[in-house]
């Protein structure tokens, strides 16, 4: 009955429910405006005065470099192909095709986007000295490796210190069969960048109905955060944990798959130590439901990935409290708290484009969570995540890619917006804003 009533909703709701949308859109576009301008603008006046920001073009980690070139024309005609036919196509797919659709569309929509900057900046940013696979050579055993790491974390690169041994494992395996090359890898993360999108359609179905997860379908196409997914580690980070969600939030009473989620819950924590926030979604479904068979199915899954690494000498927590040292005495020490709290929250506005601020800060937002469960209560634990892990101070800076883990589940919040008309602008400025930032700045990624 509460699906039903979510679907309904989601079709139009009732009159009266989302009044003066002019409005509405006109003080969002302000809020964005004055939230990303306030970061820029406040960012260069701490640079000026000898603050530490570690960002060129605040509040993202990157530099201006304006790139107009034609490259840009793939992502431009694709990105106006979903403004066109996305909803519909949306619509009228089966299930099963549109989970397929949304998928590949994502993939291609981030590879579109980087190969702008030249097929070579697909696989580059994997070769970082900073990265995980440039630290390769120096694993000689994996089993030395993992009951080492927190002893001798300060030798390892940045992002290896940054985050559990789980990466360097994976990387550490696949050449021992040969496939640790720079196009392998950054075909892995893509891949599993992309299949964020049908794994938070998945879950979106789950709590609030088919209808409301098909609107979602667009705007995990043509996200803007498309632009971290290729090529960053993170995004296989976020791939693995949201389909770590959708399968505890959708086991039902199938121990097999609670069990199957529970085990990628448990190598997404050993990949990064922030997907430990991403449990509150399946919780959430559960405490609802009064249903908390899957959790306990989830946790015997986990915790045999838990036990394979204690076994193999790295304790989680140990990790995590190195990392965590190695954190402040590096660059997270000297940014400033303040500052960041706000960039951060700029950082993920543009990483989530502006259909989101306006589907969250709308009147169907807040009649969705009259509803139980719904699409306000798969994003609200999510919205808690984001703001415990602000308050944490330890994401200070390069959040629109380490919040990958939790910018897609907040983009389904572009579902709300009422209107087929109203949703196609919105999609449209979403995709504007992604094709801009990716002609106008550099990332490392």
């Amino acid at each position: 009955m509460a699906v039903q009533q979510e679907e309904s909703n989601a079709a139009g709701g009732p009159a009266g429910l989302q009044t003066r949308p002019l409005r509405h859109a006109g003080l969002v576009g302000v809020a964005f405006l004055v939230l990303v301008g306030g970061a820029y603008s406040w960012g260069q006046a701490l640079t000026r005065s000898g603050a530490e920001l570690g960002l060129k073009a605040p509040p993202l980690h990157a530099r201006l470099g304006p790139d107009l070139s034609w490259r840009l024309l793939p992502a431009l005609l694709f990105a106006g192909l979903v403004v066109a036919a996305g909803p519909r196509l949306a619509a009228g797919l089966s299930w099963r095709r549109l989970l397929a659709v949304s998928g590949l569309g994502a993939g291609l929509w981030a590879v579109l986007l980087a190969s702008a900057a030249g097929w070579d900046a697909l696989a580059s940013p994997v070769l970082s000295r900073h990265d995980a696979l440039a630290f390769l050579p120096q694993v000689d055993d994996i089993g030395s490796f993992l009951s080492g790491f927190t002893d001798r974390i300060a030798t390892y690169p940045v992002h290896v210190q940054g985050h559990p041994p789980g990466l360097v494992v994976l990387l550490s395996l696949l050449d021992r069969i040969g496939l640790a090359t720079p196009g392998f890898v950054a075909g892995m993360y893509i891949t599993a960048g992309a299949a964020i999108a049908p794994a938070v359609l998945v879950t979106a179905r789950s709590f609030a109905g088919g209808t409301r997860a098909r609107l979602v379908a667009p705007w995990l196409v043509i996200a803007p955060y498309a632009i971290w997914v290729a090529t960053s580690a993170d995004a296989l980070y976020a791939g693995v944990g949201a389909w770590a969600v959708a399968l505890v939030v959708t086991a039902g009473t199938s121990p097999v798959r609670a069990a199957v989620g529970g085990a990628l819950f448990g190598a997404a924590l050993f990949l990064t130590y922030g997907a430990a926030a991403l449990v509150l979604v399946p919780v959430t479904a559960c405490l609802l439901r009064r249903s908390p068979r899957p959790l306990v199915w989830a946790a015997v899954g986990g915790a045999l990935v838990f036990a394979g690494f204690a076994a193999g000498g790295f304790w989680w927590f140990d990790g995590l409290a190195a990392t965590r040292v190695r954190y402040y005495e590096g660059l997270g020490g000297l940014r400033p708290y303040g500052y960041f709290l706000v960039s951060n929250l700029a950082a993920l506005a543009i990483a989530a484009g502006p259909a989101t601020m306006a589907g969250l800060f709308s009147a169907p937002a807040r009649e969705s969570l009259r509803t139980r469960p719904s699409l306000g209560w798969m994003v609200l634990p999510v919205v808690v995540a984001v703001v415990v892990a602000d308050l944490s101070g330890l994401s200070k800076g390069e959040v629109e890619r380490i919040w990958l883990l939790f910018t897609p589940w907040l983009v389904a919040a572009a579902g709300f917006i009422p209107g087929a008309k109203a949703r196609r602008w919105w999609l449209a400025a979403g995709a504007a804003l992604a094709v801009t930032v990716q002609a106008m700045v550099v990332t490392p990624w």
